[in-house]
């Protein structure tokens, strides 16, 4: 998948808890979107929506809630949360359990509840924490089905973080596509419908004529 957009640096969203400290949703890329290169089925590049808890006391409980904008699905049947270490994803996706989606209507919103992760050497929810957004797999894709918008419209990604008491504590916004070509569907006016009874109402006609 091609990415046209360029990278976008520094910290976006910043948002404050009742600790005092912040979180950075930090997307790297917002794609184009067009008839010919990735509608309806579009995708992001996995790790590439990530969430950085700064010196937050999190603990098992807490949920990252995603939330997509403007009709926009996530169209795989499980996501994945995986842990960053150093500026590079490690392949952990255990501190959170699949997120899942039902790969026949999508889903718009995407929960993910933090949990004792056994596999990793470190406690495994901490301050340090930091995820990316993937599909079913640690590095994989995260997968969309875009509706048809006007040309200009944007699909963005709202990120909530919850505490175990369902206290919001952290809210931020990325876009991730912009459209570059008018994909609005074209209703069917009432001259639409006349057309088409009357081109049906034809083809029957012809269809009677060619039996004799």
């Amino acid at each position: 998948m091609r990415f046209f957009s360029i990278l976008i640096l520094g910290f976006l969203f910043l948002g404050h808890n009742v600790f005092g400290a912040t979180y950075d949703f930090r997307p790297l890329a917002s794609e184009d979107v067009n008839s010919t290169s990735n509608y309806p089925n579009a995708n992001i590049a996995g790790d590439s929506i990530i969430l950085d808890m700064n010196d937050t006391n999190v603990t098992t409980g807490w949920k990252i809630e995603y939330t997509l904008t403007n009709g926009a699905l996530f169209a795989e049947g499980n996501y994945t949360i995986e842990e960053w270490i150093g500026g590079a994803g490690t392949g952990d996706i255990n501190d959170a359990p699949r997120a899942e989606c039902n790969t026949s209507s999508g889903c718009s919103v995407l929960n993910f509840v933090l949990v004792e992760d056994p596999s990793f050497s470190e406690p495994p929810v901490n301050a340090q924490d930091i995820y990316g957004l993937n599909g079913h797999l640690a590095g994989s894709a995260v997968n969309f089905v875009l509706p048809g918008l006007a040309n200009g419209a944007t699909v963005d990604i709202i990120g909530k973080v919850y505490d175990p008491g369902s206290t919001l504590q952290m809210t931020g916004q990325q876009q991730l596509f912009q459209y570059i070509e008018n994909l609005v569907p074209v209703p069917i006016g009432f001259l639409g419908k006349l057309s088409l009874f009357v081109s049906i109402l034809f083809s029957a006609f012809f269809a009677i004529r060619r039996r004799r």
